[in-house]
């Protein structure tokens, strides 16, 4: 709701009133990515990768996929898509088919 009374603020000829209201409504009705969720839905059937979220030690929140990098590569984009910040994807040091990145909101 922070975010929609920012959107109002803005001024300028640059957004519609329409653009804002369509934008301040999708914020509205948005919700958190639910990542049990999203792993049911992705991890199975037509995919061939497995997906693991985590935290690490210092507490950043991390997804791996078992899988190929273009795999690993279509889970990062979703999570973009769903507004999340995420690292470069890295491989990991012991199993060479799984890769990972973080995200953040």
């Amino acid at each position: 709701m922070e975010a929609v009374g920012e959107i109002k603020k803005i001024k300028g000829d640059n957004i519609s009133e329409e653009q804002i209201n369509k934008i301040v409504e999708a914020i509205k009705r948005a919700k958190p990515l639910d990542h049990e969720e999203w792993n049911k839905k992705h991890s199975k059937g037509k995919n061939n990768y497995q997906l693991f979220q985590g935290k690490n030690s210092s507490g950043k929140m991390y997804i791996r996929i078992k899988g190929t990098k273009e795999d690993a590569e279509k889970v990062a984009d979703e999570y973009k898509n769903q507004n999340y910040t995420i690292s470069d994807i890295r491989q990991d040091k012991k199993e060479k088919d799984v890769w990972f990145f973080y995200y953040s909101k």
